[in-house]
Formats: C-alpha cells, structure tokens, sequence
C-alpha cells in the first residue's frame, strides 16, 4: 500500500503542474485536469449498487470539446491475485476513444495515465 501511496501522490504533484500550465497560460481560472478518489460514502454507494466497486480512483480532464476520464480499478481474480486496468471513458468521445488496458500492478497504469495526459496535453494545449 505504501508504494500505491507514492504514486498518487506523485500522480497529484503532476496533475497539479499540468493545471498550472494551463492556468499559466491563460487557457483557464479553473484547473482542467481532476482527481477524485472515492471516500468511504462513494465505497458504501457502489457496494449498495454494484457500480465502480473496485475503483481506485478517476481523473478528468475537461476540454472544451469533450471530456476525458480515465477510471484505475483493481480485478480481483478467483486465484487471489489481483490485476488493475484503466478504463478510459468521458464525454462526447469517439466510440473508438472508449477502452480498458489491463496491467498487472498499478506503477504501470499510473505511468498510461500520465502518458495519456501528457498526449492530451500537446493535441490541445488551449483545451
């Protein structure tokens, strides 16, 4: 768990920077970019309906055209291992914009999501 701590807040360092750019830039007031880990209120909601029950946490990120969300979730396997993938959603996407990847720890699907910020990030630089 301490390693999963170190990345999100890694995660939040870099969220944070990439909204100060765009902030920087005059592109916004309001950072684009959003981490929203789920409190023990979302926990006992997606229990109750059965929804994101292994969510891990979201980010968003709010363009002018549409939004793109990228949800780390964790698969519990019958064996007892444990995998995560990322299912990126939003929107007004495109349908071939809507997709999972899976990865067999969480350094890996941090390290997409910060790729696929960054590749946001130089198609739209004024969002």
């Amino acid at each position: 768990m301490v390693i999963l701590t170190e990345a999100m807040n890694d995660l939040k360092v870099f969220i944070v920077r990439f909204n100060n750019i765009y902030i920087s830039k005059g592109a916004t007031s309001v950072p684009p970019i959003n981490l929203k880990i789920p409190d023990e209120n979302d926990k006992k909601i997606a229990e109750q309906v059965g929804y994101n029950e292994n969510l891990i946490f979201t980010i968003s990120f709010n363009l002018r055209h549409k939004r793109l969300e990228w949800s780390l979730k964790k698969n519990e396997h019958n064996d007892g291992d444990m995998s995560f993938y990322v299912y990126i959603h939003g929107d007004h996407l495109a349908d071939d914009e809507y997709r999972e990847k899976y990865f067999s720890d969480t350094y890996d699907a941090i390290k997409f999501i910060k790729n696929q910020i960054v590749e946001t990030y130089e198609k739209f630089q004024n969002l």
